[in-house]
């Protein structure tokens, strides 16, 4: 069985806190660099919320989302904007430090971090370790080379930190690992048990329980094109507001042969290429973030093919826009 000699460890640890000194220098030189998306700004921000607005509106997604293109009115979008999905004391916990410049609380933040997770690693050194001063390097390198506390706690700004320094004490460590699992079964009971008992979950899907019509509204549509005669093409048009999760565009593996084909709108032109490429298909307009969602008659088809809405030959078979 393959075994590493202790002056092979010593020349591993050397190794290793050498990469991991360069490693650092460069996630230090990137925490520093102002101007670009991070985690964290969606905690300034609900802070910000909380500190300027009624909590009332502390889940008002469109807030939100205003509040942090405030923040950072010229940092690139790295993905959708997803609506803050915590619990009120978390935002009530950031008030104070969003009361400060908004770089100046997230580096204030990542020293933070940094000082909770070693904390959290000294815990567990001390109680694993014992007293070989090389043993306590090594864990110590390992659990700072671990990459999603680089990336995601002390680049990206989010809080495991602070669950890693609880599940690290003793006893209060074994008592969060055993309850957390109790904790989602009932979570998960509660969520299960919510339409016979007629508790309404009405708020973000991005929450741990979500709304309990996510895609009934699409599924209800759907239904209703399939029992209309022909074939049928669904455009879908979102609101600039649109919540990123709640996706309408989707279709079967054989799109040409689909009763209900659905696609996004897109420019005029490339909705004429699409609609002329499903001559043979009725074209409707659904607007999903009305309420309740709205579906029509295209109203611009006339203006594109300038005839009336009527079934033709069907198109060659090719990649179409729009469509996935």
């Amino acid at each position: 069985m393959f075994a590493l000699k202790r002056a092979d460890l010593r020349d591993l640890n050397f190794i290793g806190w050498a990469v991991f000194a360069l490693v650092a220098t460069i996630a230090i030189h990137q925490s520093l660099r102002e101007g670009e998306q991070r985690d964290f700004v969606y905690f300034y921000a609900i802070g910000y919320q909380l500190n300027h607005f009624s909590a009332v509106r502390l889940y008002d997604f469109s807030l939100q989302k205003n509040i942090v293109d405030t923040i950072l009115p010229d940092a690139p979008r790295v993905g959708q904007f997803g609506p803050f999905a915590y619990p009120p004391h978390t935002a009530m916990f950031f008030q104070p430090f969003a009361m400060l410049p908004y770089w100046t609380t997230c580096r204030l933040w990542l020293v933070i971090n940094l000082i909770l997770y070693l904390t959290g690693l000294c815990l567990l050194i001390r109680r694993f370790c014992g007293g070989d001063l090389l043993q306590r390097s090594l864990f110590l390198l390992f659990g700072l080379s671990f990459w999603p506390f680089i990336n995601w706690i002390l680049l990206g700004g989010q809080l495991s930190a602070i669950g890693f320094v609880a599940m690290a004490l003793e006893p209060a460590g074994r008592f969060l690992i055993r309850i957390i699992p109790v904790v989602c079964l009932l979570a998960a009971g509660l969520r299960v048990a919510a339409q016979p008992l007629h508790i309404r979950f009405d708020a973000s899907p991005a929450l741990w329980y979500g709304p309990g019509d996510l895609g009934v509204p699409r599924a209800m549509i759907t239904s209703g094109m399939q029992a209309r005669p022909g074939k049928q093409m669904l455009i879908v048009r979102y609101a600039p507001n649109h919540f990123c999760y709640d996706e309408w565009v989707y279709n079967d593996a054989d799109i040409d042969g689909a009763q209900v084909v659905w696609a996004r709108e897109m420019s005029p032109e490339r909705n004429r290429e699409l609609i002329d490429y499903f001559k043979d298909r009725q074209v409707w307009l659904v607007e999903p973030d009305k309420d309740p969602p709205a579906v029509s008659p295209y109203p611009e088809l006339r203006q594109l093919l300038g005839k009336s809405i009527r079934p033709g030959p069907s198109g060659p078979s090719r990649d179409t826009p729009g469509k996935r």
